[in-house]
């Protein structure tokens, strides 16, 4: 496999991507819209329809709820024993109904989330259960507990991954965004699951030693990685430039876009198109083959 182009940004530049092509056809190719099976209140989201659910942490039973008064466009900490999950619902589905999936810092940067939305993705999140107190001086089994991705955790994120392409028909392989630690959670779903994933976008991301060990079944499941990373960013050398070299090895498929001059944040770009494209074509790929 060609490793993809590495594209460096300059101060107060806009990142250039790849050349990827217009959008998905139709929905009425692929099927019906998840919207049409939902139920539950819809609130909204962007300018997009919002439907919200609860997940019992002990038997992963998921059913509709609604958004909290005050919530806006954001969301609340779940109620004890329970975790919050969200599905936003494009105006039309594209083809195979693709999803982008988050796990951490919901509604943080969505500009990417929002262009997907506009050309035909659902966007999908799970709120985990991170633990007050220090990090330091903890196991790596004690750190991903604290963080709320324990390997319980990963179980939960099984539960709404087979709701969502079992009960709404979603692509079997989402794609995924991850931005600072929400890269410990992407890569940790993801590396134990490579079948189910079609790209993942890390941003200024955090890792844990598992998933390290793990990038080699990643690549093997030829899954594209893009990063972004800003040159000042501890992250840069940490994580980010370790995951590339990693991933290089094994002969996967990886971009690097590099902001010069920045630090961990602001995440994302701007302009969210080159983010979108990546992700779009990486499902595109998925929907053709499959």
């Amino acid at each position: 496999m060609n490793n993809w182009t590495k594209t460096i940004a300059l101060a107060a530049g806009i990142v250039c991507a790849p050349g990827f092509t217009g959008a998905m056809r139709a929905a009425d190719e692929a099927g019906q819209n998840a919207a049409s099976v939902l139920t539950g209140e819809k609130s909204n989201w962007h300018g997009f329809d919002r439907y919200d659910f609860t997940m019992d942490a002990e038997t992963f039973a998921i059913t509709p709820g609604k958004s909290l008064a005050g919530e806006g466009t954001g969301v609340k900490d779940p109620a004890k024993g329970q975790r919050r999950c969200i599905l936003i619902i494009p105006k039309t589905a594209a083809p195979g109904n693709p999803w982008s999936w988050r796990g951490v810092y919901w509604n943080h940067q969505p500009q990417a989330e929002v262009e997907l939305l506009k050309r035909g993705f659902h966007i999908a999140y799970i709120s985990v259960d991170p633990k007050a107190g220090s990090l330091t001086g903890l196991t790596m089994d004690e750190l991903m507990d604290q963080l709320g991705m324990s390997r319980a955790a990963l179980t939960e994120w099984d539960a709404w991954y087979a709701y969502l392409t079992g009960q709404y028909g979603l692509s079997k392989k989402p794609a995924f965004i991850g931005m600072s630690r929400g890269g410990i959670f992407e890569f940790s779903w993801g590396t134990a699951n490579p079948d189910k994933v079609s790209c993942i976008y890390a941003d200024n991301l955090g890792m844990e030693r598992q998933a390290f060990q793990r990038l080699g079944d990643l690549a093997r499941a030829d899954v594209p990685i893009l990063q972004i990373c800003g040159t000042i960013d501890p992250n840069l050398g940490q994580y980010t430039s370790a995951v590339e070299a990693i991933y290089q090895q094994f002969g996967g498929r990886i971009s690097m876009m590099i902001k010069e001059g920045y630090a961990h944040h602001p995440h994302s770009l701007r302009n969210a198109k080159p983010i979108a494209d990546f992700i779009e074509q990486s499902e595109r790929s998925i929907f053709r083959n499959g």
